[in-house]
C-alpha cells in the first residue's frame, strides 16, 4: 500500500486534493490547515470515510488561525466526526484550534476517535466553547491517546476535560495538559468522566479546573472498573459537591454480575481545593459502602476547603482499609465551615497519615513507603517524582508544587536572615569603631 505526501495552502478553503484518486493508499502526510479542514470535510460527508486502519500523520506545525474567529459564521472550526484510524501527531503542533459554539455538544479536534489511536500531537493555545462533551483531542474517545498535550482553555456544561470530555474504553497515557478548564457537572483537568474500563496512565494536570458537581484534577468521574494511575495533578481545582485533586467522584458496585469500582493509585496532588460539599484533596467522594480504592495516594495540597465533608485524602464516610496508604502533609490548612476541620488521621483514613515536607522531598519516602516504581516515576531526593516517559516540550515549564515552592521559600527566607545578621553585625561594629574613634 502506498503513502501519500502532499503540499497545499492555508487559505481557510478545506483541500481534499490530498485523498481524491488516493483512497487505497494506507497513509497520508498533511502539512497545512487547509489539508486538516479537508480530512474534517472528507469524514463528515460521508459516513463510510472513517480512515479505518489508516495512519494520517502531520508533517509540519499546522495553524489553525484560518478556520477560527472568521470561519463557519464565527464558529470557528468543525470537528473531525468520526475517526477510526491512527493519527500520528509526528511531535508537531497545532495551533489556534478555536471553537465557539455553546449550543452544541460534542466539541474537539475530533468528535469521536474511536478503535484506533491519536499519539504525538501538541494542542497550543486551544479556545473551545461547547456544551456537552468537550475536550481539546476528542470530545469523546475509544481510541489510545498517546503522548500528547493541550494547552488553552476548553469550557462547556457537562462531561469537559482538557484532553478529552468522555473517555471510554481505552487508555491515556503518557500525556498531560496545562489548561483552563470550565463547565457545570463531571469536570476534569484531562477527561471529564472515565467511563467503564477507561484508564488514564502517567500522565498529569496543570493549570485550573472549576464546575459545580463532580469536578476533579485529573477526572470529574471514574466509573466502574475505571483507573486514574502513576498520575499528579497541579491545577487548582474549585467546585460545588463531590470535588477532589485528582478526582470528583469514585462510582462502584457491589452487586451481582460486575462487582467493581473507579479507583486511583501511585497519584499525588498539589492545588488549592476549594468548595462546598465533599472536598478533599485527592477524592471528593465514592459510591456509599465501597472499600474506596484511591490507595497510595498523597495530598500535598497547601489548601482545602469547603462547608462539609471536607478532608485531606478522600471526603465523605466510606470503609477505611488500613492497607489504603493514604498520606497527607502535616501543615495542610483544612477549613470546614470557616473553622479549622477535626482530622481523623491514619492509613485508610479520611485525612491520611502525616508526613512532613522533609519526607516528602526524601526518594525513600516514595519508594519505600508509597511504592512508586521508579520504572515509571523519576525519583530523586530534593523534589517531587516527575513522570520518565512524558514529554514536556519546549516553553512549558514543570508544574510548580506548593511544597517545592514552600522549600524554595524557607531556603531563600534562611538565606535573608543570615545575610541581615552579618549585616547587623558588621553595622554595629562599624558604629563601634566609629565611636571609639571619637
Amino acid at each position: 500500500m502506498s503513502s501519500v505526501n502532499v503540499f497545499a495552502g492555508n487559505t481557510g478553503i478545506p483541500d481534499t486534493s490530498w485523498y481524491i484518486g488516493n483512497e487505497d493508499a494506507a497513509s497520508y502526510t498533511i502539512y497545512t490547515a487547509d489539508q486538516l479542514a479537508g480530512l474534517a470535510e472528507l469524514i463528515n460527508a460521508d459516513i463510510l470515510t472513517s480512515f479505518w486502519n489508516k495512519t494520517v500523520s502531520l508533517g509540519a506545525d499546522i495553524d489553525l488561525s484560518s478556520y477560527g474567529k472568521n470561519y463557519n459564521d464565527g464558529r470557528g472550526w468543525i470537528p473531525i466526526r468520526r475517526f477510526f484510524g491512527e493519527f500520528d501527531g509526528n511531535n508537531k503542533t497545532i495551533s489556534g484550534l478555536y471553537i465557539n459554539a455553546p449550543d452544541m455538544s460534542r466539541m474537539g479536534l475530533f468528535i469521536n476517535a474511536n478503535f484506533g489511536s491519536v499519539k504525538n500531537l501538541r494542542l497550543v493555545d486551544v479556545d473551545i466553547t461547547g456544551n456537552n462533551y468537550a475536550g481539546g483531542i476528542a470530545a469523546e474517545s475509544g481510541s489510545l491517546i498517546e503522548n500528547c498535550s493541550v494547552t488553552g482553555i476548553v469550557r462547556g456544561r457537562d462531561f469537559v476535560g482538557g484532553l478529552v470530555g468522555s473517555l471510554g474504553e481505552s487508555i491515556i497515557k503518557n500525556s498531560y495538559t496545562d489548561a483552563t478548564v470550565i463547565g457545570n457537572s463531571t469536570i476534569g483537568g484531562l477527561v471529564g468522566t472515565i467511563d467503564i474500563l477507561g484508564s488514564i496512565e502517567s500522565s498529569f494536570s496543570a493549570g485550573s479546573v472549576s464546575g459545580n458537581n463532580n469536578v476533579g484534577g485529573i477526572a470529574g468521574i471514574v466509573d466502574i472498573s475505571g483507573s486514574i494511575i502513576n498520575s499528579y495533578s497541579a491545577a487548582n481545582v474549585s467546585g460545588n459537591n463531590f470535588v477532589g485533586g485528582i478526582a470528583g467522584f469514585l462510582r462502584g458496585i457491589t452487586m451481582y454480575p460486575v462487582p467493581g469500582y473507579g479507583r486511583a493509585q501511585f497519584c499525588y496532588a498539589t492545588g488549592t481545593i476549594s468548595g462546598n460539599n465533599s472536598v478533599a484533596g485527592i477524592v471528593g467522594g465514592a459510591a456509599t459502602n465501597m472499600p474506596i480504592p484511591a490507595t497510595q495516594c498523597v495530598a500535598l495540597n497547601p489548601k482545602v476547603e469547603g462547608v462539609t465533608n471536607v478532608n485531606r485524602v478522600r471526603a465523605g464516610s466510606y470503609i477505611s482499609n488500613p492497607n489504603n496508604r493514604y498520606t497527607a502533609r502535616n501543615d495542610m490548612i483544612v477549613l470546614e465551615n470557616g473553622e479549622i476541620a477535626l482530622l481523623d488521621k491514619g492509613f485508610g483514613r479520611p485525612d491520611g497519615e502525616d508526613i512532613t515536607m522533609q519526607q516528602a522531598l526524601s526518594s525513600d519516602f516514595w519508594i519505600e513507603t508509597m511504592e512508586f516504581d521508579t520504572d515509571i516515576w523519576d525519583i530523586a531526593d530534593g523534589r517531587l517524582p516527575i513522570l520518565k516517559n512524558v514529554t514536556i516540550y519546549d516553553g512549558f515549564d514543570v508544574p510548580s508544587t506548593g511544597v517545592r515552592d514552600m522549600t524554595s521559600a524557607i531556603v531563600v527566607m534562611f538565606i535573608f536572615l543570615v545575610m541581615s545578621a552579618v549585616l547587623w553585625r558588621y553595622v554595629g561594629c562599624y558604629k563601634k569603631k566609629l565611636h571609639t574613634n571619637v
